[in-house]
């Protein structure tokens, strides 16, 4: 089995997560390509300030709104861009620190936001979203878990699907995860 690529498992999350190029190719970003290769593309950047922006704002929205709030929304491109990068990659050091982004390994240079490009940011981006979407997982699990109610989940390409128990949709979300964790580490 060919393992996922880190840009594949990212894109992945990127959509589970909600964003949607349509609502983020604009303004600014209008020439900026949201796909698997965007890290390897021109506006390499501007890919990675829309789409960190989605992923910090998915994490943690009041501390996203305080953290960026005299870079963002990006008017004037030069100077509020390098103040978001800097801004950004502080709360990917304080991730890290945390343990939080895997793998545990994840090389972290204030230079490889310099032009947002290569395999080394795939696997950054990779990893923050797939730490969001984890975070999401979870929260949506403990929502769940109060009620008594199992909502249908549609699978990517598949009916509806209604797990048996809480234990049992948990469980293959677990699997699922560690699954794409685990091919990705596989690079």
């Amino acid at each position: 089995m060919d393992p996922t690529p880190h840009k594949t498992v990212f894109l992945n999350n990127l959509q589970l997560l909600g964003f949607h190029a349509r609502d983020h190719a604009i303004g600014l970003y209008e020439h900026v390509v949201f796909d698997e290769n965007m890290f390897s593309h021109a506006n390499n950047v501007k890919a990675f300030i829309a789409t960190s922006h989605f992923l910090f704002t998915k994490l943690n929205p009041r501390r996203a709104r305080r953290v960026f709030q005299t870079c963002w929304p990006i008017v004037e491109f030069r100077r509020q861009s390098r103040e978001y990068v800097t801004a950004a990659f502080r709360w990917l050091e304080d991730l890290r620190r945390d343990n939080c982004l895997m793998p545990n390994d994840l090389v972290l240079r204030k230079s490889l936001f310099e032009d947002c490009r290569g395999q080394k940011m795939e696997t950054i981006m990779m990893a923050l979203s797939t730490y969001v979407l984890q975070g999401k997982v979870e929260n949506l699990y403990s929502k769940m878990a109060s009620t008594s109610a199992m909502p249908p989940i549609r699978l990517l390409g598949k009916d509806a699907y209604r797990p048996t128990s809480k234990y049992a949709m948990k469980k293959e979300l677990e699997v699922t995860l560690v699954r794409s964790q685990i091919n990705c580490r596989c690079d």
